[in-house]
């Protein structure tokens, strides 16, 4: 099954490459990460003798930030490894790098990662070349980007991988069972899968896949702490958008198109009609669209 992958995937690479300079040349946002994903030019550091390296892999911005608590309490107690983060797209690895790079406050002044990179295209080539500059001794993958080749390199060069912050919707999940075979062998690849939900547990479960490698951990997004919010600037936003001082503010952020509507209905139903008329003014809405 996976010689019939890296096939398909060669032949699709192949009738790509007469268009590649025009790619190049004409998309700056491919420019940027065309040559490295290649695994030319990474500027990645050899690994020193005896020295132990953990490649940490995040899609884009949004696998990136939900990676920060890990990165950070990862840092905190593991000073000495040697931590290599990769992103898939530019934006991801802008956001790495303002992360990750600069100088943050634990006990010495040091960065969270000891190098950024981009990940391989999944081509059997180009994963090799790359994780040889690497040359990890595990590999954490943020909830998806999940390749066939990538997880077939490192299973076998005996590199465990683990995949953190997964997540599966049923929709997923009916894609991979109708590929019931390739799906069980290519997450069985995988040495620990961390599920954000009892749900996604089980859903990997019905894949085939022993449950003795999945496990819950609840999503990282929410072991970021809170941030302690300067009492002026409460009260300029407050001001910005005429919110009096008591007023209760229902948010609802990173909304999909279509969601803001059933979120007002839900509010409303659950909340306004337990209220006493005289009480309801004191709640405030608002609705902003990028």
């Amino acid at each position: 099954m996976i010689f019939l992958y890296k096939t398909i995937v060669n032949i699709l690479f192949i009738i790509t490459v007469p268009f590649l300079p025009f790619i190049y040349f004409f998309s700056k946002k491919r420019r940027a990460t065309l040559i490295q994903r290649l695994g030319f030019r990474t500027g990645l550091r050899p690994k020193q003798a005896g020295q132990k390296r953990l490649w940490i892999h995040a899609l884009s911005v949004g696998e990136v930030i939900s990676a920060i608590p890990f990165v950070k309490a990862l840092k905190e107690r593991h000073k000495e490894l040697d931590i290599v983060f990769t992103a898939s797209t530019k934006t991801g690895f802008d956001m790495a790098a303002q992360l990750f790079l600069k100088k943050v406050s634990l006990k010495e002044d040091a960065a969270l990662v000891d190098q950024l990179g981009y990940s391989p295209f999944d081509l059997g080539y180009c994963v090799k070349k790359i994780s040889r500059q690497i040359e990890p001794d595990a590999v954490i993958i943020v909830e998806t980007d999940l390749w066939p080749n990538f997880l077939y390199e490192m299973k076998k060069s005996k590199i465990p991988v683990v995949l953190m912050n997964a997540r599966l919707s049923n929709r997923s999940l009916n894609g991979y069972l109708f590929f019931r075979k390739f799906s069980l062998m290519f997450f069985s690849s995988l040495t620990g899968i961390m599920a954000q939900t009892p749900l996604d547990e089980e859903r990997f479960q019905r894949l085939g896949i022993d449950k003795n490698k999945i496990s819950v951990a609840g999503n990282i997004k929410f072991d970021q702490p809170h941030e302690d919010v300067d009492k002026s600037y409460v009260e300029s936003m407050r001001d910005r958008f005429g919110i009096q001082k008591g007023t209760q503010v229902f948010i609802a952020g990173s909304t999909h198109e279509g969601e803001e509507k059933i979120l007002c209905n839900v509010y409303n139903r659950c909340l306004l009609p337990v209220l006493p008329m005289r009480e309801r003014k004191r709640f405030f809405v608002m609705y902003i669209k990028k």
